[in-house]
Parts: structure tokens; C-alpha cells; sequence
């Protein structure tokens, strides 16, 4: 698999907007991008990232200004603004092999899940379900945010579960609290689990089945010594 360079302070992180725009939060999104350049990075925003719009431009447009950021040399890791409902769109735009041919880190959540999946399942590069680039604009930040920018420098490759978990999802939450006790539950009294970790939103997930950009079924062959399961395989 590739594994693309981790962003270092005076890069430039590229920001689009493949599902929805940020103009409906700028200030919001204004205090996120004021943390990412406090961190020391610098920031290339595409046309599209600012609009007050649940579908930033058109599928095309998208699509485009996400593959001008992967052809810009410049541009050492690729966030996506925001979620929303209509990545789906532009997914057809999006020039994978060239994101191959160039890999950077791409990181997203929820709605860019259309984007991610493909590009590690198929292409073989490896992504980022973390946060989207508006995340950041929390105050006092919480640590999972913390270990976020962490993980995006290359500082946190190995992560450990949280105590506790926000029972409301973060989007719909007044605060960000974590507030109810993770329970791990199995059959056995001890498991240990290591390899590669596929997924992101299943809303998403759920209408790449079948498509050309799903390649679940051949990524799941390829690395099956990493504990993947081949269901088609099972008796």
C-alpha cells in the first residue's frame, strides 16, 4: 500500500469542498483554519470551498478543483471542507489514477467517505477518516481533535481507545462531551486485533456497493493476510 508523506509545518495543506461549502459557518470555519496556521502549515483553498451552498458547485467543478490540488506540487496533504449529502456527484470527476500517480494524505468525514474508500480500496492509497478541514474550530479543543493534527504530522501512529464516547454524534451536540463508557464486548476473554482498517460512513458506504468504485471484494483478497475475511470463500 502507499503511504503518502505526513504534512510538516510551513506546507501547504490544500482545502476543497467535494460535497458542501462552508459559507453558511464561515466564522466557524475562519477559527478551524486559524488553528491549522497556528500549527504552522499554510493553506491553498479552491474556489468553491466558501459557498453557501449544500452542493459547493457543480459535480464537474468539484471535481476539478480536487484534482488541481493533487497536480500541484505545492500541496502536501488534501482536506475536504466540509460533509453534506452529494459527493456522490462528483466522485465520477475525480481523476484517481492521478491521485495515484501523485499520492498525498486525503483526510475527510462523513460525506468524503465517497472519496477516501475508493482511493485505498482500489488505488491502494492510503486515506484519512479524521476530521474535516471546518473541525477545528472547537474551543477548548477536545483530544480527539488533539490527536488529529497528532496523526496528520506523523506524530500518533499508534492510537488507543478513548474511556469514553459522545453518545450524540458531534454534529448534532451543543458540546462536545464525552460522556458515556466505552464497553468492549467479545466472545473470548481476550482479543487482540491488528492489520489495515477500512470503512467510514455507512450511509456513503452503502451506495458504492456494486459500483465501479467499489473494489472491496480485491482489496479484501489482496491483503487477507492481514486478518480480512473473503466471505465468498466462506462455507
Amino acid at each position: 500500500m502507499i503511504y503518502p508523506a505526513f504534512i510538516q509545518k510551513k506546507e501547504i495543506i490544500g482545502i476543497c469542498a467535494p460535497s458542501a461549502g462552508v459559507g453558511r459557518k464561515i466564522e466557524d470555519f475562519d477559527r478551524s483554519i486559524e488553528t491549522l496556521l497556528k500549527k504552522g502549515y499554510r493553506i491553498k483553498e479552491t474556489e468553491s470551498v466558501r459557498v453557501n451552498d449544500p452542493r459547493s458547485n457543480t459535480p464537474k467543478q468539484r471535481g476539478k478543483e480536487l484534482n488541481e490540488l493533487f497536480k500541484d506540487d505545492s500541496v502536501k496533504m488534501v482536506m475536504c471542507a466540509a460533509g453534506g449529502d452529494f459527493l456522490d456527484e462528483m466522485i465520477p470527476y475525480a481523476d484517481f489514477k492521478l491521485m495515484q500517480k501523485k499520492p498525498k494524505w486525503l483526510m475527510g468525514a462523513s460525506d468524503p467517505t465517497g472519496l477516501l474508500y475508493p482511493y485505498t480500496v482500489k488505488y491502494d492509497v492510503a486515506t484519512i477518516y479524521g476530521a474535516n478541514a471546518g473541525s477545528y474550530d472547537v474551543r477548548p479543543m477536545p483530544k480527539y481533535l488533539q490527536n488529529n493534527l497528532k496523526i496528520i504530522s506523523g506524530e500518533l501512529i499508534t492510537q488507543k481507545s478513548f474511556p469514553k464516547y459522545m453518545q450524540t454524534a458531534p454534529f448534532l451536540a451543543e458540546e462536545l462531551v464525552m460522556d458515556t463508557p466505552n464497553k468492549w464486548q467479545s466472545t473470548v476473554e481476550t482479543l487482540d486485533v491488528t492489520g489495515r482498517c477500512i470503512g467510514g460512513c455507512i450511509d456513503v458506504l452503502k451506495d458504492l456497493i456494486g459500483t465501479r468504485f467499489d473494489a472491496t471484494g480485491s482489496f479484501v483478497k489482496k491483503y487477507k493476510e492481514d486478518g480480512f475475511m473473503d466471505l465468498t470463500q466462506s462455507k
